[in-house]
């Protein structure tokens, strides 16, 4: 009988903590593409950052300090469409698709998360844009 009063009282004082573990673990909330997006994204590759605005435009720009390229982008779905300016230094006007997916990640602590997203290929024919866009991606 006491064997089974201490379990319960052990089960009873590490309950609390179970639901502070669970949250940790569980997935986003169907996303707002857009909320997610926007922001400064930094490849884990080299540093190369795209900032998605709200007013539509994206930049991109090197870690080397080389060029910026500038464009427009739109959701569609679970998808990114890139189109860089005409003026571009990297495929003028040249429009890509990619999906885009994000979850979060724990950094140094759990309690700390950042947003790691994905830009997946569905079209796209300007292979420097491309070379990037699919690596992973830290939101800053």
């Amino acid at each position: 009988m006491t064997r089974s009063i201490l379990l319960a009282a052990i089960v009873a004082a590490f309950l609390p903590l179970a639901g502070c573990f669970q949250d940790a673990v569980e997935p986003l909330a169907p996303p707002d593409r857009k909320a997610q997006l926007l922001g400064i994204w930094e490849s884990e590759l080299d540093g190369l950052t795209v900032t998605f605005g709200e007013d539509g435009r994206y930049l991109v720009q090197m870690p080397d300090g080389g060029a910026a390229i500038k464009g427009n982008y739109r959701i569609d779905g679970t998808g990114v469409i890139l189109a860089n300016d005409a003026t571009a230094s990297v495929c003028p006007g040249e429009i890509g698709s990619y999906t885009f997916v994000a979850r979060k990640v724990s950094g140094v602590s759990f309690l700390v998360q950042n947003l790691k997203g994905r830009f997946m290929l569905v079209k796209d024919s300007c292979e420097p844009r491309l070379a990037h866009m699919q690596q992973a991606y830290i939101k800053r």
